[in-house]
């Protein structure tokens, strides 16, 4: 006699108070803009449908080359390309009879982009809307997540106006100084939800084959910025020692500084 199958896990979850059916999901980003992704997600067995985070005008975004993905993740410099929160307004009801939570991302270019939004989007009753603080890919639009007094501000402009589960998307904080100081504005001006991280700005990715950046970012290009992560996808010792003297070749080129890569890099 067979044995009876194990029983599946339990992956739902709950957040603020909203049951989800699973606790993986898109977070808004690359491919969640038309109508097409977003009932492909709907389709799919992800746990909420999350949308692109929207703008008051419809966005293009930054020229391509913009996205390339890669083994365990994928580098973009989107500049928030989306159809304008009007549209993703009306997509709305049409999202929730999937089934699943639908969680709207909002986002603006300038502090009061977001209240002008969130009015809009409240009324077309996500079940939880997300706050961009931190998209890293809009020339001259530095992140609001790293000015902690804008943050509580605005925090509390668009909670006024939000009656549904409200949490904020945050940038990553590299000094615990920050960590501390927006601690300190979610005890002040609190939130349902956190959304963390988004994108890591200035990455590049190596490819050890070729001994060369994949493809560098429009972001990094046009922020000329002297600040680069590297992810290094490889095996084999020699293609570490190759792949570190790339990025040291990459990174000393920006900040004009001669450096001598060492067989021993690891």
């Amino acid at each position: 006699m067979a044995s009876p199958a194990p029983h599946a896990p339990d992956l739902s979850t709950i957040i603020a108070g909203v049951k989800f059916p699973l606790c993986l999901m898109n977070a808004s980003g690359a491919l969640c803009v038309t109508r097409e992704e977003l009932d492909a997600l709907g389709h799919s067995s992800a746990g909420a449908i999350v949308t692109k985070s929207m703008t008051v005008e419809a966005r293009t975004g930054n020229p391509e080359p913009r996205y390339h993905p890669f083994p365990g993740g994928s580098i973009n410099s989107m500049g928030l390309p989306n159809l304008g929160y009007q549209a993703y307004a009306e997509m709305i009801p049409a999202l929730k009879t999937f089934g699943k939570p639908v969680i709207a991302s909002i986002a603006g270019l300038c502090e009061d982009d977001f209240p002008r939004i969130a009015e809009t989007i409240n009324r077309a009753a996500p079940d939880l809307i997300e706050v961009n603080l931190s998209c890293p890919n809009i020339a001259g639009k530095p992140q609001i997540g790293y000015d902690f007094e804008a943050s509580e501000r605005l925090i509390r402009r668009v909670r006024r106006i939000i009656d549904r589960p409200m949490g904020v998307k945050l940038p990553p904080y590299f000094d615990p100084a920050h960590h501390a100081a927006m601690a300190d504005v979610l005890k002040r001006a609190p939130v349902d939800f956190l959304s963390l991280i988004n994108s890591v700005g200035n990455t590049l990715v190596i490819d050890p084959g070729v001994s060369s950046p994949v493809r560098p970012t429009s972001s990094s290009r046009r922020k000329g910025s002297r600040q680069c992560f590297a992810y290094l996808w490889f095996g084999s010792s020699r293609h570490r020692r190759r792949c570190c003297s790339v990025l040291l070749s990459v990174c000393c080129r920006k900040t004009a500084i001669n450096f001598s890569a060492s067989r021993s890099a690891r």
